[in-house]
């Protein structure tokens, strides 16, 4: 068993551009999140998961209100 330690989070829009990123310090285990849609326009966006070796996971969000 080998222990992962995520380093950050990202949202991002399809233009690219970060538009939120939380930094997470020795972090390892399940990490629940909720983020109020309401402040971003509809579309598509890439929320990303990276540890210190690099990107581990990609998950698309396409909000409507």
């Amino acid at each position: 068993f080998r222990r992962v330690l995520f380093r950050s989070i990202e949202l991002s829009n399809m233009l690219g551009q970060n538009i939120y990123r939380e930094a997470l310090t020795n972090f390892s285990g399940k990490y629940t999140k909720q983020f109020d849609v309401k402040i971003y326009g509809e579309g598509i966006y890439l929320m990303r998961v990276f540890n210190n070796s690099g990107l581990v996971k990609t998950t698309k969000i396409i909000i409507t209100h």
